[in-house]
């Protein structure tokens, strides 16, 4: 008689167990990856589909460092999977946000931590290629294609010969660069600063001569506006989830 009632005990210590504690499905938080600054974005924080209905509810508490959040908390039911929590952000400072995550309290207790990653990117990079895409073909056409100092002659045989003025071009780096200071004479500092000189006409002209045959102005544009559209891209706003584990609360009385 007595091993009956040893052996029953630990199943009712079980089944009490089991009715002061009930599992709610897990959570599901959607928010933004990448972020423009203050700017006003939604966190939508839901329940995961279960099979099983469960009753019990639970605070959520959204914390982001560097954002601001509104409403600090809400509270979420189990028996209504379908309402949601909204949080709006509003960040306040650039790169990474720091110590980003959704808390889940159950009577003033942390039952679970989310964790989160947003990063604030604005679109300077993006604006900066845009003025490219036109300034640099704009600057191949007039300073390099058409520049004044290349001339080009039309031989009997219909072949255009390119003569450029090296001279020119040195000189006029050599007016618009300050003149060498005095203890550099001499020295092997001013014979490489003249075949720099030298290696900067040569390429120049190389250039113009390329441009006269290749379209090079609208290639760049093209390659540019590529990238704009890319950076574009890159850095515009982006939705990522993440999820938790089912939640372990007491049972409610």
């Amino acid at each position: 008689m007595p091993d009956i009632a040893s052996k029953e005990k630990p199943h009712a210590a079980s089944r009490d167990e089991e009715r002061r504690e009930a599992t709610l499905p897990a959570m599901r938080v959607r928010y933004y990856r990448q972020m423009k600054l203050q700017r006003v974005y939604t966190v939508d924080v839901g329940w995961q589909k279960s099979a099983k209905p469960a009753r019990g509810e639970v605070t959520v508490r959204l914390i982001v460092a560097g954002a601001q959040v509104l409403p600090s908390e809400q509270m979420m039911d189990a028996s209504q999977p379908n309402v949601r929590a909204v949080f709006y952000v509003t960040p306040l400072a650039k790169g990474w946000l720091r110590n980003q995550k959704l808390e889940v309290l159950s009577q003033g207790r942390k039952i679970q931590e989310i964790p989160m990653a947003s990063k604030v990117a604005g679109q300077r990079f993006t604006w900066f290629l845009l003025l490219c895409t036109f300034f640099v073909p704009w600057f191949l056409t007039e300073y390099v294609k058409m520049s004044p100092m290349a001339e080009t002659t039309r031989r009997k045989d219909d072949r255009i010969v390119f003569r450029y003025v090296d001279k020119e071009v040195e000189s006029y780096i050599k007016d618009n660069v300050p003149a060498m200071p005095a203890e550099l004479k001499g020295t092997i500092v001013e014979t490489w600063l003249l075949e720099a000189r030298s290696a900067v006409a040569k390429g120049y002209q190389k250039l113009v001569e390329v441009s006269r045959v290749v379209p090079i102005a609208f290639y760049t544009g093209a390659v540019l506006l590529a990238l704009t559209l890319i950076s574009a891209y890159l850095h515009k706003a982006k939705r990522r989830q993440a999820y938790g584990k089912p939640l372990q609360i007491a049972a409610a009385s």
